[in-house]
C-alpha cells in the first residue's frame, strides 16, 4: 500500500507534463512494477483493464489528451503524422543523417564533434537543438566508435547486472529495457542528468525484489 501511494505523484506528473514520452515511459514502468507486485500473471493481466481505465480517465482530464488531439487534427498525410506524433522529430533526424552522411567516410568513424546535431538544426530553422535520439545525436557528433562505444556498454552493463540475479522474469526485464530504449530513441537519455539517475534506481528496486529470491534458491540448490 505504502508503495502504491509513492505512485500518485509520479502518475500526476506524467498526466500532466503534456510529454507524451514521458507518459509512455511511465506506462512501461508503471507495468513493471504492476508485475513484480503481483503474485502470478492472472492477477497480473486482471489488473490491466481497471489501470488501465483509471489512466485513460486521468488523461481525457489533463493536458496531455490535447497532445494527442492535435496529432489527427494536423495531420493530412503519413508524413505529416509522422512529425506530428514525434513532435517534428522524424523531420531533424533527416536533416541530422543526410547531414551526417554527407561527411568524409573517414570523418564517419569519428563524428564532427559535439555540436554538430546543434548546428545542422541552427542552419535548417534557426534553433539549436539536439537529436532528441541517443543513437542519431552520438553518431554524429562521435561516429560509428562513439556509437558502437555507447551500444557496447549498455549491454556489457546490463549483462553484468542480470547475470547476477538470475531469477528475474522476461516480462521485468523487457519492460525495463524498453522504457530505457523508449526515452533514449525519443527523447534522449544520457544527456539528461533525472534519466541517468532513474535508470539505477529502478535497477535498485528490481534488485531488492529479486535478490532475496535469488539467494534463496541458491541456498536450496546448495542444500
Amino acid at each position: 500500500r505504502r508503495y502504491c501511494l509513492f505512485l500518485i505523484l509520479p502518475t500526476y506528473a506524467a498526466v500532466m507534463n503534456q510529454s507524451r514520452t514521458y507518459f509512455g515511459i511511465y506506462l512501461l514502468f508503471i507495468l513493471m512494477f504492476l508485475y513484480m507486485r503481483t503474485k502470478s500473471r492472472r492477477n497480473f493481466y486482471l489488473l490491466i483493464g481497471p489501470v488501465a481505465a483509471v489512466v485513460v480517465l486521468l488523461a481525457l482530464g489533463t493536458g496531455i489528451s490535447d497532445k494527442f488531439a492535435d496529432v489527427w487534427q494536423e495531420s493530412d498525410t503519413f508524413e505529416a503524422f509522422l512529425a506530428s506524433f514525434t513532435n517534428a522529430r522524424t523531420v531533424f533526424w533527416k536533416w541530422d543523417l543526410e547531414a551526417f552522411f554527407s561527411l568524409p567516410f573517414w570523418q564517419q568513424f569519428v563524428g564532427n564533434g559535439f555540436n554538430f546535431s546543434y548546428d545542422v538544426t541552427m542552419q535548417h530553422q534557426g534553433g539549436a537543438i539536439w537529436a532528441h535520439n541517443d543513437i542519431i545525436n552520438i553518431l554524429m557528433n562521435f561516429g560509428y566508435i562513439g556509437t558502437a562505444i555507447y551500444i557496447w556498454a549498455y549491454i556489457k552493463l546490463s549483462k553484468t547486472y542480470f547475470r547476477n540475479l538470475p531469477g528475474v522474469p522476461r516480462a521485468v526485464k523487457f519492460l525495463f529495457h524498453g522504457a530505457i530504449f523508449f526515452n533514449s530513441m525519443f527523447n534522449m537519455s544520457y544527456t539528461y542528468f533525472c534519466a541517468v539517475i532513474a535508470y539505477p534506481l529502478f535497477a535498485c528496486v528490481i534488485t531488492n525484489k529479486y535478490a532475496p529470491l535469488c539467494a534463496s534458491k541458491n541456498e536450496q540448490n546448495g542444500r
